[in-house]
């Protein structure tokens, strides 16, 4: 009896810790990471601009490989935008024609595009794939807004507020890529300026720290 009781306590424990990836969306991106990268840019970094057939890229460089935030787009229309190093591309959002995905190789949040729903979340190289029920009840989508001034937002809403990762893009030609929290940017991120620089570091409220 004891045994069965044991069984029993130790599958209600696996169900719970599984059911829990389903219900809170696993937080990606930590903000000490973000930070390293915000205090390696100020000292050893540079902007670049690079494009071809291929692909453009415009974001800091060190030792002649992407380093810290970038936004690349390969010539096929695919987008990749958040934190380099060494050329690849380590934690951010991908965007594909009917694809988001954000997080890294190994740790990542995958949306179906043509329905903004979640399709599975990697943890730890395991995957948890979303039945249709599961999608819809999540309180996460990934859109494309337009808005009436015409500024567009790329990325997670959540109860349909901007939160998570995204990108906002103003009419005026600039874009900002970060964290958002219940309508706000809040988090690290950075902001593209149509002249070529950027901005980068801590927002809290809307508001660079």
């Amino acid at each position: 009896m004891r045994n069965l009781v044991l069984i029993v306590i130790i599958t209600f424990i696996s169900l719970t810790s599984k059911a829990q990836i389903f219900t809170e969306r696993y937080e990606l991106t930590p903000d000490y990471m973000q930070e390293v990268f915000c205090n390696i840019i100020s000292s050893e970094c540079n902007i670049i601009r690079l494009g071809d057939a291929s692909g453009q890229y415009i974001g800091y460089s060190h030792n002649n490989s992407f380093f810290g935030w970038g936004n690349y787009t390969a010539g096929n229309g695919n987008q990749w935008i958040g934190q380099w190093n060494k050329g690849k591309c380590i934690f951010g959002i991908l965007i594909k024609e009917n694809e988001g995905r954000i997080g890294s190789d190994s740790h990542y949040v995958k949306y179906d595009l043509t329905k903004g729903t979640i399709m599975h979340i990697v943890k730890d190289n395991e995957t948890f794939n979303y039945t249709a029920e599961q999608a819809i009840a999540s309180p996460y989508r990934f859109v494309k807004l337009r808005y009436e001034n015409g500024d567009n937002y790329i990325g997670e809403t959540r109860n349909g507020l901007r939160h998570g990762q995204g990108i906002y893009y103003w009419a005026n030609g600039s874009y900002w890529y970060g964290t958002f929290k219940n309508g706000y940017r809040q988090g690290y991120g950075a902001l593209f300026n149509p002249d070529g620089t950027i901005s980068y570091g801590l927002w809290l409220g809307d508001d660079k720290q």
